[in-house]
């Protein structure tokens, strides 16, 4: 059950007639802009939790058996609406699930944000959630398009927080095949996010913008290890992020958009990648991670409500494990004794806390463009995504995820199917571009890694695996495969000496085809990012020259590669890369 609390309603708001075009946001040919924003409560009311006697923050029961009275359900649950089952709040992210909530650390939200600007306009809406499946994007954007905000200016996204309730159903206990999904929970969101959507174009207000953009490799030397020209201990670390995945290429821009009103600071919109995982899978209770800690500090200093987009959070962007300098309550630098910055270990709360800060922080002190807006407009395209992981083939089949199989496509529309025996189904959702006055985004419905978005470095590492040992950018490529052939590699487990599962390839590319570009390089505008998880979520988006056949939930083969387990498939990429061009084009 989920206790909705909108900020500025107390009830439900009630739908509209069709004919009150997007909830009566101004739509005036008077170039002006107009915006509002509204926050919806969506934390779920645990209501049974478990004894963890093992200390490892994960459920070691039998969901049926409350009193664990059979040898192998170690762990007892409170059967507290005594219907023999654990109606636990499994939450989202970390591996194969089994991590049940036993508490709230701090609330969890939906965010939407609608502009309007001589006609055009638009909703993006951001929820604390580790991500939503095309189905129930759909639904929601449906709902409000029923209603007269039309679905095509409405983009739905998630923070992608590990900290939340399991919203694509992968981590109740996929081993048993069992779902972390609760249907009234997903339920409740589509209500979240009319009723944020709603409140928002209702109380929407003439605004003045404001955009500009920071590099975190440029902003603090601290912010990266020394391997890569910075003081950080952590020589994975670049620009706050500890990328998991060979090649070490982050997306370390944090984009800002600002909206002042009459009265001030309206809102303020951040764009960053790095995972929402910071606090770690040592936790069991719901919350934000370091999105809520940022909102806070921006909302503390400049005012209004801040929001959260992720950008290319794919590869894998995260700060988790790492190391950052430490700051105080008062979001000051610490040093030592000697006066050296002092540095903190992830994970935790702290940790969350000091990248929370740090974020906020760069967000605050990214250059304020105050250029006025000519323009808004919004472009989109279809796109059909070809299944090929065999492992969501089982999810889907067996209704753990919260995409039904009848909402697939499985008929000649769905590129591949019935002459790739890889391809299994279609999901189809879209692309879009957005133009909002001097930044461009562009969305895509999963973790994008973020060389799709900005291109791959020219140097000899990224060429050629001979020089990769000890190259900073590939800290897991073993020597034995110096010499191996990737062509070889993504197809077997080893190529000589070479674990294949370690290797990346060689030379290291964004697509077969040397002419596709970078997706940050067709689009106009000195600010420019990516949104992912819009509007559908199909996992990692894996450069398709980079994408290892062999490491998969099937062969249970991991390694470097283990963001091949939760991407739709190879295909991806390719796919997104040409909706992507042809609405460039």
């Amino acid at each position: 059950m989920l206790a909705l609390a909108l900020l500025s309603c107390a009830e439900t708001t009630p739908d509209p007639e069709p004919a009150d075009i997007a909830f009566g946001l101004p739509l005036l040919a008077d170039g002006q802009l107009y915006a509002g924003i509204a926050r919806v409560d969506i934390t779920p009311i645990v209501t049974e939790t478990y004894e963890d006697l093992d200390g490892d923050y994960y459920f070691d029961g039998c969901p049926t058996d409350p009193t664990a009275s059979r040898s192998s359900c170690l762990e007892p649950f409170d059967d507290a609406n005594g219907n023999g089952r654990f109606d636990a709040v499994w939450m989202g992210g970390w591996g194969g699930g089994g991590r049940a909530a036993r508490g709230v650390h701090d609330p969890i939200y939906a965010t939407a944000l609608v502009l309007a600007l001589d006609g055009e306009y638009l909703a993006l809406v951001s929820l604390d959630a580790v991500g939503l499946l095309e189905y129930r994007t759909t639904r929601m954007r449906t709902r409000l398009d029923d209603a007269g905000f039309d679905a095509e200016r409405v983009i739905v996204t998630n923070s992608h927080t590990h900290q939340g309730p399991d919203t694509v159903g992968l981590w109740g206990n996929l081993d048993e095949l069992i779902t972390g999904l609760d249907l009234d929970y997903q339920a409740s969101l589509e209500e979240a996010v009319y009723d944020a959507v709603y409140a928002a174009s209702t109380t929407a207000e003439a605004v003045t913008p404001a955009q500009g953009a920071v590099s975190l490799v440029d902003l603090d030397p601290a912010y990266s290890g020394v391997a890569f020209g910075g003081t950080n201990p952590d020589d994975r670390m670049l620009g706050l992020v500890r990328d998991g995945r060979d090649p070490i290429l982050v997306d370390d821009q944090v984009l800002t958009l600002s909206f002042d009103g009459a009265e001030g600071r309206l809102a303020t919109v951040v764009s960053y990648s790095a995972h929402p995982e910071i606090v770690g899978y040592e936790n069991d209770l719901l919350g934000s991670d370091y999105v809520g800690v940022m909102r806070s500090v921006i909302e503390a200093d400049a005012g209004g409500t801040a929001m959260f987009l992720p950008s290319a959070v794919g590869g894998m962007q995260s700060a988790w494990s790492g190391t950052l300098p430490a700051v105080d309550e008062a979001g000051g630098a610490v040093y030592d004794d000697a006066g050296d910055r002092v540095f903190v270990q992830g994970g935790g709360y702290e940790y969350a806390r000091v990248a929370g800060t740090l974020i906020a922080q760069a967000a605050m002190a990214a250059p304020v463009d105050r250029a006025p807006w000519s323009t808004l407009r919004v472009r989109s395209t279809p796109v059909m995504l070809p299944l090929t992981n065999l492992g969501f083939q089982v999810a889907l089949r067996t209704d753990v995820l919260d995409q039904p199989w009848d909402s697939l496509v499985t008929d000649a529309s769905c590129p591949g199917m019935g002459a790739d025996p890889d391809v299994i189904a279609c999901v189809e959702t879209g692309i879009w571009h957005l133009q909002l006055g001097p930044t461009s985004l562009g969305t895509v419905p999963g973790e994008l890694l973020p060389e799709l978005f900005y291109g791959v470095p020219d140097e000899p590492a990224l060429a050629s695996a001979t020089v990769r040992s000890g190259n900073p950018r590939f800290p897991h490529h073993p020597p034995e495969c110096d010499d191996a052939d990737w062509t070889t590699c993504r197809e077997q487990e080893t190529d000589g000496d070479c674990p294949c599962e370690e290797m990346h390839a060689a030379p290291y590319a964004l697509a077969y085809d040397a002419q596709v570009p970078a997706l940050a390089d067709t689009l106009p505008g000195p600010y420019r990012a990516v949104i992912g998880l819009a509007n559908g979520y199909i996992g990692y988006v894996i450069p398709e020259p980079d994408y290892s056949s062999i490491t998969n939930a099937i062969t249970g083969i991991e390694g470097n590669h283990s963001e091949e387990w939760y991407s739709g498939g190879y295909l991806m990429a390719p796919a997104v890369q040409d909706a992507w061009m042809t609405l460039a084009e």
